[in-house]
């Protein structure tokens, strides 16, 4: 079997504060592999976040090893880990007097030095990552000019431009349109299996999310991070203890949550 990518060792995930410590999430044993795009689901504030600003290089983890390319994360440089891991948070973009070139090219960060000049393979690279998108029509729009939808797009594009093996995702679709939802999952994917990248995302978008998917990390109503392929894990019922409320239950034909009569 192929070497993932990113795996960890039973790590606990949470916060320090002084000699007050909170655990999240404990004694995970996860795994991203090439080629693979895998949805982070659990409901609101059970410690998605966490979990993958943890396993991104953002937070520290409490206990545990996180390893990218099996080497543990602690043991990257800040520049050598921005060359593996990518990420594209939440937070809408203040970057609207950018023009999407130059949004894009911020991706070449790790690569370019302190001042930060673009050479020629760096140019390719950035039209190469709009291409991708398909946002090359907009490639000297500005930001703020863009919908939601394309300027997620721009983000992604941006990551793609680190030329990283694996890009985290925190609810990359949460301020988009139903359109905009399907496109942006759909792009995911279709980069996932053509540039062989480890893709992590988390969202509420079940029914959207759960076709599209290769694997799941289900955080279940008992805080218990569970692993396994989409059609496992809708057949052996995991994903009824997805949510605290009994009431409601996973519909495996309609592909989604409802409400028990």
């Amino acid at each position: 079997m192929a070497q993932a990518l990113l795996s960890t060792i039973d790590l606990t995930v949470g916060y320090r504060n002084g000699k007050r410590v909170a655990e999240v999430l404990k004694h995970l044993n996860l795994s991203l592999y090439a080629g693979e795009l895998v949805c982070l689901l659990g409901a609101n504030g059970i410690g998605k976040s966490t979990l993958l600003r943890t396993i991104s290089g953002v937070q520290t983890a409490l206990n545990g090893v996180v390893e990218v390319n099996g080497r543990d994360l602690t043991a990257y440089s800040s520049k050598e880990l921005s060359k593996l891991v990518g990420i594209v948070y939440t937070d809408r973009t203040l970057a609207g007097a950018l023009t999407v070139e130059e949004l894009v090219s911020l991706g070449r960060q790790p690569y370019t030095g302190f001042f930060g000049r673009l050479d020629d393979d760096d140019h390719r690279v950035v039209a190469d990552a709009i291409e991708s998108v398909g946002m090359s029509h907009k490639t000297h729009d500005y930001v703020a000019t863009l919908s939601d939808g394309e300027r997620q797009k721009a983000m992604i594009a941006r990551a793609l431009a680190q030329e990283t093996p694996i890009i985290i995702l925190d609810e990359p679709t949460a301020f988009l349109d139903v359109a905009s939802r399907i496109e942006t999952m759909q792009l995911l994917r279709q980069l996932a299996q053509s540039q062989q990248k480890a893709i992590l995302l988390s969202t509420h978008d079940v029914g959207l999310s759960l076709p599209l998917t290769d694997r799941l990390w289900l955080v279940t109503a008992d805080s218990t991070v569970v692993e396994g392929t989409t059609e496992q894990l809708i057949a052996d019922g995991t994903l009824n203890n997805l949510f605290p409320n009994r009431n409601v239950a996973f519909d495996s034909v309609v592909m989604d949550f409802r409400v028990k009569d």
